[in-house]
């Protein structure tokens, strides 16, 4: 898959300086689909998900993957609950470890209706990897999982229903126009306050949960002619999709809130309203620590004000509800 990215090939950038912290965790990818049975055939009984049984409902399909998530609606806003009719995609690609072997899912798979193809290492330690068609044009990558990753989810609080053998969201590939990748930079570090690797046409945040035996997660932006505009998420509703992250303690939350806050880019997403507070939007900073999360959705240089892209942050404090590293069997 073309802009797909490597743990490995990037070195930190001289902007990247020490004090700044690593996000904690990339927790979930937000995709609105219009037909909830063809989402659970394939993120479930083709690729291995864990449908979860407390957060999927008659308007949500939440499918687990180690202490991530995908998130599937089925229905656009919860006070309105208008049906999904147009399939949001991933701009790039999603990348998932699983515990199965690559041939046994690329069966399932095939047998589903769908394309699957083994490709070989994309970098200097990694293992073959598996690219699979999905629906909706959605475009996953499959790797090995590494020995050892079940045990160390098994022994975190996770999420419901617990894990199949799609263990971890390993990275999230996101392609933006050429010249963006410098301002979304600047908004990871001077916004949320997070460590960021750059190099030409590309930068990315790295999660490190601290936990044992939990890999490095990615999420990166690449820069491709071809990209949708950095702006899609407002014109295109197949590109309104939203993450979920988590900043590594409470005092880099509310830091975190504050220069948002500051540059005018906390967004309250109207979808949300009428829900569960601590899964809508904050507007104060007493709300965001209440609730456990705020969102922003404009990622631009704060000194500049240009606009890297718009991509739907859900930024989240340890001491939100369903916080998944927490040690298995605590609240």
């Amino acid at each position: 898959m073309a802009g797909a990215v490597l743990v490995g090939m990037v070195a930190a950038s001289p902007a990247a300086a020490p004090t700044l912290p690593r996000a904690l965790l990339l927790e979930h990818v937000n995709l609105n689909t219009p037909d909830r049975d063809v989402a659970r055939a394939f993120y479930a009984d083709a690729l291995g998900g864990r449908v979860n049984p407390t957060s999927t409902n008659d308007r949500q399909l939440h499918i687990n993957a180690g202490v991530s998530q995908l998130h599937l609606p089925t229905v656009r806003s919860v006070l309105g609950r208008e049906p999904v009719t147009v399939a949001q995609r991933w701009g790039g690609t999603l990348e998932f470890l699983t515990a199965e072997p690559l041939a046994a899912v690329a069966e399932r798979v095939c047998a589903a209706g769908y394309a699957a193809r083994a490709v070989a290492p994309r970098h200097e330690g990694a293992g073959a990897a598996l690219d699979v068609d999905g629906p909706w044009a959605s475009a996953i990558t499959l790797r090995a999982a590494p020995a050892g990753l079940a045990s160390a989810i098994a022994a975190l609080r996770g999420h419901a229903g617990g894990s199949g053998p799609l263990l971890a969201l390993s990275r999230a590939t996101m392609h933006v126009p050429p010249g963006k990748a410098c301002a979304i930079g600047r908004f990871y570090e001077q916004i949320l306050g997070l460590a960021v690797e750059e190099e030409a046409g590309r930068v990315a945040v790295r999660f490190e949960s601290g936990r044992s035996g939990l890999p490095a997660q990615l999420l990166a932006f690449e820069e491709a002619a071809d990209a949708p505009a950095a702006d899609a998420y407002d014109v295109d509703e197949a590109a309104a999709v939203h993450i979920a992250l988590y900043v590594r303690d409470e005092a880099a939350f509310v830091a975190a809130f504050e220069r948002a806050e500051a540059a005018g880019i906390v967004y309250i997403n109207p979808r949300f309203e009428g829900g569960p507070p601590e899964f809508a939007s904050a507007r104060t900073l007493g709300e965001a620590v209440a609730y456990g999360q705020f969102r922003v959705k404009d990622c631009c240089d704060p000194a500049t004000g240009r606009l890297g892209v718009v991509l739907e942050h859900e930024v989240r404090s340890p001491s939100h509800r369903a916080f998944p590293l927490g040690v298995a069997g605590s609240a």
